[in-house]
């Protein structure tokens, strides 16, 4: 009887959808940049002009909805094509303009790409990134890796959390991502995340 390995952050995610250095500080160019990756390693994910497509749109959700105390960010898309969840991790080296200064600078974003409609492994996904996001030695770990292969090993020593409690998560639906042919306006909500 073999023993299974458990399911860990690492599983969503891969080397090439992690980048250690965003080449830029404006948000809406970092979560370009994290859907570019997302877009090259998987067709199936829009590209980032539509999956963006309302900028103001955007803005708001980034700016309200997504963000955590210690310094990371952890927006969500809808994509209709896509039949489980994943994600992809930037970080910057100087703190991007996420929020109002009453908020620790922003220098890790984990853009999340999910189903249109959400299960129990999305549900398990953001569960656990959520504890990630109140976790400051993990996040620490994260931006003391050089590499994203170290970064990848770091998320891979983190389980996703068990599927008991999952229905307790507070969820309002994130951004629906436009359909490949016609870039329709992003639908958005105003989460709040629990602490």
């Amino acid at each position: 009887m073999s023993i299974q390995k458990p399911i860990t952050l690492a599983d969503y995610t891969k080397p090439e959808l992690i980048i250690p250095q965003l080449t830029t500080r404006a948000t809406t160019s970092a979560m370009e940049e994290l859907t570019e990756a997302l877009h090259c390693q998987d067709g199936s994910v829009p590209h980032p002009h539509l999956l963006f497509s309302s900028l103001a749109a955007l803005n708001r959700e980034l700016l309200t909805s997504t963000v955590l105390d210690l310094g990371a960010a952890f927006p969500e898309v809808r994509v209709a094509a896509l039949s489980r969840p994943r994600f992809a991790l930037g970080r910057s080296s100087e703190p991007l303009p996420w929020l109002a200064p009453a908020f620790q600078p922003i220098d890790l974003v984990f853009l999340t790409l999910e189903p249109l409609k959400a299960d129990a492994e999305v549900g398990r996904l953001v569960g656990t990134l959520q504890d990630l996001g109140r976790n400051r030695l993990r996040l620490d770990d994260l931006r003391r890796a050089a590499t994203a292969e170290e970064m990848l090993v770091v998320l891979a020593q983190i389980p996703l959390v068990p599927l008991v409690g999952v229905s307790e998560l507070v969820r309002v639906p994130p951004i629906i991502a436009a359909p490949h042919a016609n870039p329709a306006p992003t639908t958005i909500s105003s989460r709040r995340w629990r602490r």
